[in-house]
């Protein structure tokens, strides 16, 4: 058997003659890669990353690797700016390469206010195999807790209270960066499908959660507002950065250094251009306008317009991206880009959640606490919607994007219905195995970030049953396709139309014409609300 070509996946690959060229006779060393590969600090499972902890929390370093054995000793140790502070417990590699150890951050003796801190990792030859400082989002900020630790905060916490009569503002290092509460608040217009407080990932105004179907990871938590609303200094500062940032918007981005010790960055982001207030170098106080909400607007090369990029129920929505980092990493932005790249925000790694600051501030300028909305994982609306037919219009045209909207609308009961809300798409059932569940490959393969993440199963509704569509099954939940976003839906469905030479109908029925010619008028009736505003 004469082989033309030979393919093997393999970390380092060396050829033994000199001129790196294959003969019959020459054979490859094959040489293992010891690497932990993907690690996190986080829950004894590994599913959820601690991005910021207090002294009395336990975490778990959760790696995985490849060219390690299972049993192996392995060292693990936590540093501060190069400052070992403790090594990890309980380290162990299984048969699978899942490395675990507890970090039990009280071990610290030195409980400073605010630290970051990361993990290093070594064989027993002392030979590095991770760390944490040189990964994107790989440290961990931890802070000290508000509860009485000894006798000297006990008394400077009895001091601050006496004096809260007296001036109740000096306690309040923190307000939240708006004057009101967002429209995004729990009890708000648009509180129930953006709560800007739900669990990472939960929807798209949460730290953590998808863009670009997952390409990158969204670095803020972002707070909706009425148009133009005032966007204030959460402290004390200084203004290191003013800048264009997404779509038509500026960020400003200000140091601020608190009275406890905290020193940090947080970014403004997503303002209208024309109302920045401050420079860079300037000194501001808390309260201090920075200038007010922004509205994203992209670009249709068509008409030569910008029009508003986020909507919902029509009305557009303006907002504050608020980015938060700890300054580990120094406060010289020429350095040390905020934005440089890494995945998988994008941002350097000292990156946090503001969750905590922003809760902070809220209670301060708000007298009252706001809970987590914990959530079910990311439900797709119609702002997904809209959002994926402007990229498919960009790229396919109008008139796909006219039919792919009058599909999705026809097949989710106008982006309503349950299996779109999961799944990101209208009429894709199972029929096959795992990974494409037996649907097309070619858009999977040319777009693997679209790929079927899973499968949901419901009970079905009539649906199209008797109409030439698939028969209704009634005595148990039919499975569906569960993609990573809506764009990878309607990219599906695009390249689906441009397959079949246009003939959409073929989605409904390949071989039957007159169910197709049904299929045509039933979308003839509907209104492309969505693209008739591009």
């Amino acid at each position: 058997m004469k082989i033309e070509e030979l393919k093997i996946g393999a970390p380092h690959l060396k050829l033994a003659n000199e001129n790196n060229v294959f003969k019959s006779k020459n054979h490859l060393n094959v040489e293992d890669k010891r690497e932990i590969y993907s690690a996190q600090i986080g829950t004894q499972d590994g599913k959820q990353r601690h991005y910021h902890v207090d002294y009395n929390k336990i975490s778990y370093f959760y790696g995985k690797s490849r060219g390690i054995k299972a049993g192996e000793k392995l060292k693990i140790t936590i540093y501060e700016k190069g400052k070992k502070l403790f090594d990890a417990t309980n380290v162990s590699v299984d048969t699978s390469g899942k490395i675990t150890a507890t970090l039990k951050w009280d071990t610290i003796s030195q409980k400073l206010p605010n630290r970051v801190v990361h993990v290093v990792v070594v064989d027993s030859e002392n030979k590095i195999l991770y760390e944490g400082n040189k990964v994107a989002n790989g440290g961990v900020h931890i802070t000290k807790t508000s509860s009485l630790l000894g006798l000297a905060e006990y008394k400077s916490a009895v001091l601050v209270k006496k004096s809260e009569s007296n001036d109740r503002s000096k306690s309040k290092l923190v307000i939240f960066p708006l004057l009101v509460k967002p429209e995004n608040d729990e009890n708000q217009k648009w509180g129930k499908i953006r709560n800007w407080t739900a669990k990472q990932g939960v929807n798209m105004t949460t730290f953590n959660s998808n863009r670009n179907s997952g390409a990158r990871k969204h670095a803020a938590r972002d707070l909706y507002t009425n148009p133009l609303t005032e966007v204030v200094a959460i402290a004390d500062g200084i203004v290191l950065e003013i800048a264009d940032f997404y779509c038509q918007t500026h960020q400003v981005t200000v140091r601020h250094t608190l009275k406890d010790g905290r020193d940090f960055i947080i970014r403004y982001g997503e303002l209208d251009p024309k109302s920045i207030n401050v420079k860079v170098g300037e000194e501001i106080k808390q309260k201090h306008i920075l200038g007010k909400t922004g509205k994203l607007l992209d670009y249709i090369k068509k008409t030569g317009k910008y029009i508003p990029l986020m909507k919902i129920k029509d009305e557009i929505v303006y907002m504050l991206h608020f980015e938060y980092y700890s300054g580990s990493l120094g406060f010289d932005l020429n350095k040390a880009p905020l934005t440089n790249g890494s995945k998988p925000f994008l941002r350097r790694s000292d990156l946090l959640d503001p969750i905590s600051i922003l809760k902070e501030g809220y209670k301060n300028s708000f007298e009252t606490t706001i809970g987590s909305k914990e959530g079910d994982s990311e439900l797709f609306d119609e702002e997904d919607a809209r959002m994926a037919l402007l990229k498919i219009y960009k790229e396919y045209g109008e008139e796909i994007a006219i039919i792919v909207e009058k599909m999705y609308r026809l097949e989710t009961d106008h982006f309503k219905s349950e299996q779109y809300q999961y799944c990101g798409t209208g009429g894709m059932e199972v029929f096959g195995q795992a990974p494409y569940y037996g649907w097309d490959s070619s858009t999977f393969k040319k777009h693997p970030e679209y790929s079927p993440i899973g499968t949901w199963s419901a009970m079905e509704n009539k649906g199209l049953d008797g109409k030439g569509g698939n028969a209704q099954q009634k005595d148990k939940p039919k499975n569906f396709v569960k993609l990573p976003s809506v764009l990878a839906g309607m990219i599906y469905k695009a390249d689906y139309i441009n397959r079949y030479d246009g003939n959409y109908a073929t989605w409904y029925n390949k071989t039957n014409l007159e169910a197709q010619e049904k299929y045509r008028e039933s979308l003839k009736a509907i209104v492309p609300r969505i693209v008739k505003t591009f």
